[in-house]
């Protein structure tokens, strides 16, 4: 048996929604126990004569339209009332029982909801009525049998059939208005308030429900200035914006299907979790596009699929909101996400996305996907789709069909890009969306100094990226460091200038024979770069398995390895087949390895590589003593191209 206990709400959602001393002046209070709900026959009016029966709330029994109160409660009804119960316990720890079907016809000791409050076996019990002299929809006993005036009243709800539309008697189901008043009035049940109170007759925003306005909603684009822009149907299902069917008129609906993003928030706060909608496995979610639902994922990795978004979708896999456990996220079509930035009008469908999801699968249209702190897939299958990449993780992005496009939120030079096949691999060096994302099937890529910019322009990298800087450690005299007669490449403009700077170092730039590759950047491979300070002096190799040995030895210290891995250097081909836009073949690059860097044996040996893309040189140089040949290195492509 459940019972109703006092609370005292401390967190910003718990105290605006289990608000009930601001609302009425009352007390604030949950369930507490194992719930046990059930249906039964209405009052009449001759229940409310009778001295047999509590004196108890005079619009609560039945005029009209069911004969003395009798009712037979559907098997499709009964299955829809069990269904709202069950959803309610996707999102809270709470635990429902169904206690049976009082609805029975002729004399019986459980026939109206004071019969099963004294028969001691339910504790939120549901009947209908039909009053057309009084304007609510539905009606709950809260937290105390005083409310409706008999014993057994807490929690119970009565549902007013004269102030719905005939289809939804009909119907009865979960899109339902009379369904959602259902679910509005089961969670006053469990202690939750209205977002207002009644001053002078009118309906005002309470203080509470107002700090909301400033909880970080607007972060997913939300237009919210005033306490009335959060008392929306859509944040909360408590509320009465949007709600004809509560002030008893009639139009297109905008149902609430589920508790919405404020409900969770301030339900789990007081209750603990539910199981989920989608549970702990790795789940599919076919986004819908008539209402509002909220789905709340406590684990597994989740996929959203857009495949109902006729118009185009838009996806916020969201952000911790106002303290948030989980992600807040949302899903609409793109003509009401456009609706919610402009501040122009309430969605008339939204999906809230609470918990562990973390993956989208586009529509067959033009979609709009934001990423979020998880790793995300994000797949944007035909259409023209575009991704804003502005928080951390490590992404996949596959654009797929269409002409797609990528948008990160910082200058171009603050992304490591490369490719892996036919994958683009872009490293941010920033903290605010810090990770390395695998990118594919993405036309234009935007940065904040940037925009539109090819997949072959990204490669590519910055102006001057191309260009070659030769150096030669070979400078001496006072006060300078000494020459090792290494020689230095590097694409880095930056680089180079500070090292020309540096008056005290002995590096001396020479004429390159070669540029980087540009022109076919998918082609391209990495030259990996080391430095080792015994030698002073870098080494520079595009064999994988010449990197990885050298890695390893230097972390033993074989052969008395010291080299440092500095990452990429810049970037060649692997061959000469690759041609540039005027079809001129890429030129071979030859190393050389030099016993003596300095050709003077009284200064010790001191070995190293040169690169040259000069045949004449090479073949010189391989002719000096000390000096090996060890054939084309890699591909580049001739200077000034």
């Amino acid at each position: 048996m459940a019972s109703w206990v006092q609370i005292n709400p401390v967190t910003k959602f718990a105290k605006a929604l289990f608000n009930f001393d601001e609302v009425g002046g009352g007390v604030n209070f949950k369930i507490s126990g194992l719930v046990r709900y059930s249906t039964s026959d209405s009052f009449n009016y001759f229940d409310y004569i009778s001295t047999n029966y509590s004196n108890f709330y005079s619009d609560i029994y039945t005029k009209d339209g069911l004969t003395l109160g009798e009712l037979r409660w559907l098997s499709s009804e009964l299955a829809t009332i069990k269904k709202s119960f069950a959803t309610i316990s996707q999102f809270v720890n709470v635990s429902f029982v169904w206690a049976g079907d009082f609805d029975t016809v002729g004399s019986s000791s459980l026939a109206n909801p004071e019969d099963v409050g004294r028969s001691g076996l339910s504790d939120i019990n549901i009947s209908a009525i039909f009053r057309t002299d009084v304007r609510w929809s539905g009606l709950s006993g809260g937290g105390s049998d005083k409310t409706l005036g008999y014993t057994g009243g807490a929690g119970d709800i009565f549902l007013n059939t004269a102030r719905y539309n005939y289809s939804d008697l009909i119907d009865f189901d979960e899109y339902s208005r009379i369904n959602q008043t259902l679910m509005h009035e089961i969670l006053h049940g469990l202690g939750m308030s209205h977002p207002f109170k009644y001053v002078s007759g009118v309906r005002t925003v309470t203080s509470d429900f107002s700090a909301l306005l400033d909880s970080g909603f607007q972060n997913l684009g939300f237009q919210l200035t005033k306490p009335s822009d959060v008392n929306k149907e859509y944040f909360t299902i408590m509320s009465y914006d949007d709600q004809p069917s509560l002030d008893g008129t009639f139009f297109e609906p905008q149902n609430a299907f589920t508790p919405m993003i404020f409900d969770v928030l301030a339900l789990q706060e007081i209750y603990g979790e539910g199981q989920g909608t989608s549970g702990f496995g790795n789940d599919v979610i076919e986004a819908g596009t008539i209402g509002y639902r909220t789905y709340f994922d406590r684990g597994g990795i989740d996929t959203i699929d857009l495949k109902y978004y006729e118009t185009g979708g838009y996806v916020d896999l969201g952000e911790s909101i106002g303290g948030s456990k989980y992600e807040v996220g949302i899903v609409l079509n793109l003509t009401e996400a456009d609706r919610l930035w402009n501040g122009s009008g309430n969605p008339q469908h939204l999906r809230w996305l609470y918990g562990n999801i973390e993956n989208v699968s586009g529509s067959a249209y033009n979609d709009l996907v934001i990423d979020s702190d998880a790793n995300n897939y994000l797949f944007g299958a035909s259409g023209d789709d575009t991704f804003l990449m502005g928080r951390k993780g490590s992404d996949t992005i596959n654009g797929a069909g269409g002409i797609d496009r990528i948008v990160y939120f910082y200058n171009f030079d603050q992304y490591s890009i490369r490719t892996s096949g036919a994958e683009v691999i872009i490293t941010s060096n920033n903290n605010a969306d810090y990770g390395t994302d695998v990118v594919s099937n993405i036309e234009y890529f935007d940065f904040n100094d940037q925009k539109s910019v090819t997949l072959a322009a990204l490669l590519k990298g910055p102006a001057n990226k191309d260009i070659i800087y030769v150096f030669k450690s070979e400078k001496t005299g006072a006060g300078g460091n000494p020459a090792s007669y290494s020689y230095f490449y590097t694409v880095d403009a930056a680089e180079a200038n500070y090292i020309k700077g540096q008056a005290s170092w002995p590096w001396v730039q020479k004429v390159a024979t070669f540029e980087a590759a540009h022109s076919n950047p998918l082609s391209s491979v990495p030259v990996f770069r080391f430095w080792s300070d015994k030698h002073q002096s870098h080494f520079f190799t595009i064999n994988s398995a010449e990197k990885d040995q050298i890695i390893n030895w230097s972390k033993t210290g074989t052969n008395g390895y010291d080299w440092k891995f500095e990452g990429e250097g810049f970037r060649v081909y692997a061959d000469g087949t690759t041609t540039d836009g005027l079809g001129k073949s890429a030129i071979p690059v030859y190393r050389l390895w030099m016993d003596d860097k300095d050709f003077n044996a009284a200064n010790g040996l001191s070995g190293g590589h040169f690169f040259t893309a000069d045949k004449g040189e090479y073949d010189s140089m391989i002719k000096l003593v000390g000096v090996k040949g060890e054939g084309i290195a890699f591909y580049g492509e001739p200077p000034g191209g």
